[in-house]
């Protein structure tokens, strides 16, 4: 099944509707407040990078730091699913999403939060971000998956990419949790200097 968090969206202006699926400028804010909530980014093939001189993320901080009013012009944006959405109080420029999960742009949501994180005096702003998400019936992973394949096509995508979007490594690695192991299963996790570890093979 697929799932994700719940949570209202702010954009720039009413957004492009094509069906059920929503494209436009969102409030990048809006989903920075979840960034640590593993759902938001349960079907993304890799978890945050980090941010190391000269990579991408170090580059879209540059950008937050330097030019954020035109970081949307210069970023690639997210690609997003969810099961359902609807104007929050018939205002369209303000959507509810239920089961919002992000499949493409983990790092350039990471990279904003942590760069909020970093600078307080920038969080009454609006940091703008193309989004393109996409309606998908819950029990459609047939469509999630490929979805998710298709909007990560910019670097190889493993088979064991693919199977750590299953919600079973979660568990996985909640039980190893409770008996202090880390439990590694997607490209970017890190576990603290010491700590036994368990990668998925």
């Amino acid at each position: 099944r697929l799932y994700g968090i719940d949570l209202n969206l702010v954009y720039r202006e009413a957004p492009i509707r094509i069906d059920n699926n929503l494209f436009g400028l969102i409030d990048a804010r809006g989903v920075t407040a979840h960034i640590g909530n593993d759902e938001l980014l349960a079907f993304n093939i890799r978890n945050f990078l980090g941010i190391r001189v000269g990579s991408v993320n170090s580059n879209i901080k540059d950008t937050l730091e330097n030019d954020k009013n035109s970081f949307w012009q210069y970023n690639n944006g997210i690609v997003c699913l969810c099961t359902d959405s609807s104007p929050v109080d018939n205002d369209t420029s303000r959507v509810r999403f239920s089961d919002f999960t992000i499949v493409n742009g983990a790092q350039t949501i990471s990279t904003t939060a942590k760069f909020l994180e970093d600078n307080p005096a920038e969080q009454d702003e609006p940091i703008w971000v193309v989004s393109k998400i996409i309606r998908v019936d819950a029990n459609d992973l047939e469509m999630a998956i490929k979805l998710t394949v298709s909007s990560n096509t910019q670097n190889s995508v493993s088979n064991k990419d693919l199977r750590a979007v299953d919600r079973v490594h979660v568990t996985l690695r909640d039980w190893f949790q409770d008996i202090g192991v880390t439990y590694i299963y997607r490209r970017g996790d890190r576990a603290n200097a010491g700590e036994d570890v368990v990668q998925m093979k």
